[in-house]
């Protein structure tokens, strides 16, 4: 018997690609698993749901249409778990999404969600007060990675790195940062979609996104790094993992889930009143070498980093989670 792993692979958004290769290396570490990709044919995925009749156990990433099919093989007493692993769920209020949703969530087996403020979240907003859960992250840092922590730049150039998206918080600390040293070297990876003719910044170098163990071989150059997210956001930042492992002293804002990944002693944490003004006189502080405790800050989030998400961390988690329902495979 095996698992079947239904999630979207899309490489056209090579983040999310790579997380979802992740998680399928973990599932398959733990028993064989098959692929059923969201992003083939719709005929096509429907086809391989009915046709995997010697599987007892189906793990959904996130809930597309063709779940309700799923529920059908409940009948048959095969199980059903649910990653919550995005954030699309948290700002839908459709009022028939919702009904959908609430369906799935009360009839699946268990849930996996990667904060406990959104499992909070979730629980309450669809009245799942008995329902089997188990928090695992959703970010996971390669098996193998060759990256030194020691490494020093030795050249004169000051450089910030930055992942994925800008928003304007960002780009007004990097466009203040400029002016305090029009030297500043910044590197957006992953930000194609930028027009950099819109930015009032120079000194620019834009790469493609990169696989995760090359980000790390980049991310050494940086002298900092600066995070912003919504108040309100749940689930565990991508890039903020990144960041935490290449060892760089961190800037970011209060969000909801932050103290789940991160504490004082392993980042400077902004509140979100005024947070462009203070982080940037922070990274000026930093940049300066005026912050005492920046590279033992630094030092202590990759520390971090290592014991929440790394490879073996995570699949003994998942392990623990799955071995009732992989024992009666």
């Amino acid at each position: 018997m095996s698992i079947a792993y239904i999630a979207y692979f899309d490489p056209t958004w090579p983040g999310a690609f790579e997380h979802a290769i992740m998680r399928y290396k973990i599932l398959n570490d733990l028993t064989y698993t098959k692929i059923i990709n969201l992003n083939d044919d719709p005929h096509k995925v429907l086809y391989k749901l009915l046709k995997y009749n010697k599987i007892k156990l189906y793990y959904l990433r996130e809930i597309p249409k063709v779940s309700f099919i799923l529920l059908l093989k409940k009948i048959y007493n095969h199980a059903i778990i649910v990653e919550i692993a995005g954030d699309s769920i948290e700002y839908n209020y459709d009022f028939l999404y919702n009904i959908y949703y609430k369906i799935i969530l009360n009839r699946c087996d268990m849930l996996i969600l990667p904060t406990n403020s959104l499992k909070k979240y979730i629980f309450k907003r669809f009245n799942l007060a008995k329902k089997l859960y188990n928090i695992i992250p959703n970010v996971v840092l390669p098996k193998d990675i060759c990256y030194n922590i020691d490494y020093i730049n030795t050249e004169d150039k000051r450089i910030i790195c930055h992942i994925g998206r800008l928003d304007q918080v960002i780009i007004k600390i990097f466009e203040s940062l400029q002016n305090y040293d029009k030297n500043i070297h910044f590197i957006f990876i992953g930000t194609s979609q930028i027009n950099t003719s819109e930015l009032g910044l120079k000194n620019i170098t834009i790469i493609p996104y990169l696989k995760r163990n090359k980000i790390y071989e980049i991310l050494s150059y940086s002298k900092l790094f600066i995070v912003h997210y919504p108040s309100w956001y749940l689930t565990i930042p991508h890039k903020l993992v990144d960041y935490m492992y290449a060892g760089r002293p961190i800037i970011t804002n209060e969000f909801a889930c932050l103290h789940e990944i991160l504490s004082e002693e392993e980042a400077y944490i902004l509140p979100n009143k005024n947070f462009i003004e203070q982080a940037t006189s922070v990274a000026i502080k930093i940049l300066s070498n005026k912050m005492d405790d920046a590279a033992d800050k630094a030092k202590k989030a990759r520390q971090k980093a290592i014991e929440l998400f790394s490879y073996e961390k995570v699949k003994e988690k998942m392990y623990n989670a799955l071995k009732q329902f992989l024992y009666a495979l």
